[in-house]
């Protein structure tokens, strides 16, 4: 059951701070120290099923992989361990999840930390970035997504990305160019798309418009209130680098011109 205000949970996290001014505590800083294991992970969720479906998809990374449902027994795991990912529910039964962020950072500032809530306000998003998140991944979310994520953290892309990715599902839309028109015009149709996770050099994207590789698009409009839509420039050009068509429509990579 959720806590009725924001004082209340706020004073839950003041009795989690005292009770985290532990040996035990002290004694994950000094892990840090050494670094964190590169193979543990943390779930921090009320839900049971979203716990049970972290670990089992993470579990099949080879990652060690640790859930638990409230703030209390996350602050007593991560005082007894230091992990290498950490994914926190906002609402927990017992206090705002986005308190314990800064709580980890302090403790452990190698740790990737990543929040994951269906209160996907962009207010919750620049609080969660502005206390040291590194993703924020909306519910319902697709398990691909945190597959993705998790081969980033643990770096076992095959290629190295030159800049970070944001995950995020920002609306987007855009003109395709027109092959072969003189001084590169662009369609006046106006397409719709859902940007699936972005950075400073490119984005990737969901769209039920066909898209070939090659392609030139424009940006037009997004989001500008979501913390990640600073990453796409309003009227930027796109070239489509790959294109993975599904049941579902397309997905493109696309990088900036």
């Amino acid at each position: 059951m959720l806590m009725n205000s924001d004082g209340e949970r706020r004073a839950r996290m003041l009795r989690i701070s005292a009770r985290s001014e532990t040996p035990c505590w002290r004694y994950a800083s000094c892990l840090s120290l050494y670094g964190v294991s590169e193979k543990k992970v943390l779930v921090v969720d009320d839900d049971e099923l979203i716990r049970w479906g972290l670990v089992r998809e993470l579990s099949s990374l080879s990652l060690d992989v640790e859930a638990v449902s409230t703030a209390v027994a996350a602050v007593e795991r991560i005082g007894q361990q230091a992990y290498r990912l950490v994914f926190v529910d906002i609402h927990l039964p017992d206090a705002d999840g986005l308190d314990l962020i800064p709580r980890i950072r302090t403790t452990s500032p190698e740790t990737e930390i990543v929040v994951i809530s269906s209160d996907t306000t962009n207010a919750n998003k620049r609080r969660a970035f502005a206390e040291g998140a590194s993703q924020f991944i909306d519910k319902p979310f697709d398990l691909s997504e945190i597959t993705r994520l998790a081969r980033s953290a643990f770096g076992t892309f095959t290629e190295k990305r030159l800049s970070p990715r944001f995950f995020c599902r920002l609306r987007l839309r855009f003109e395709i160019e027109v092959a072969g028109a003189p001084g590169a015009d662009f369609s006046v149709g106006i397409r719709d798309g859902t940007v699936l996770d972005v950075g400073s050099g490119g984005l990737r994207l969901k769209t039920a418009c066909p898209l070939e590789s090659e392609q030139r698009i424009r940006t037009l409009m997004v989001d500008r209130n979501d913390p990640c839509s600073k990453y796409v420039p309003q009227k930027a050009l796109a070239r489509v680098i790959w294109v993975a068509p599904d049941a579902h429509g397309i997905t493109a990579g696309l990088r900036y011109c």
